[in-house]
């Protein structure tokens, strides 16, 4: 049986706690800033998870949805925190150049007044 992606993505929104529950266990809470990202990303996955396992029993296409799901969340997570890690040293350095330029100016100015 072929199941159409808008019945997956209709089945995947009513049960929608699956998702839920494996937000939660890759810890990522309702206070997370990218936590309705995630969710919809999971919905998504969900949603194709139920689409491929069609003729599967219910339980059985959960089951490896709910694996799918945490696992994808997991990448996502993953490749944000490289991203972070990737940007904040970048950051410090402007951050750094930036404070030794105003050094730089306050040093000048302090010479001119203390010269004058």
């Amino acid at each position: 049986m072929n199941m159409q992606i808008n019945q997956a993505m209709d089945q995947a929104w009513e049960r929608r706690k699956l998702v839920a529950g494996a937000l939660k266990t890759a810890h990522v809470y309702r206070k997370c800033a990218d936590y309705e990202d995630l969710f919809q990303e999971g919905l998504i996955v969900y949603a194709q998870c139920l689409q491929e396992m069609a003729d599967q029993p219910q339980e059985e296409a959960d089951k490896l949805a709910f694996r799918k799901v945490y696992w994808r969340i997991l990448d996502l997570l993953r490749q944000k925190k490289r991203q972070r890690d990737h940007d904040e040293p970048l950051l410090a350095a402007a951050f750094v150049g930036q404070a030794d330029q105003h050094n730089l100016l306050l040093k000048e100015a302090w010479r001119n007044s203390a010269g004058s």
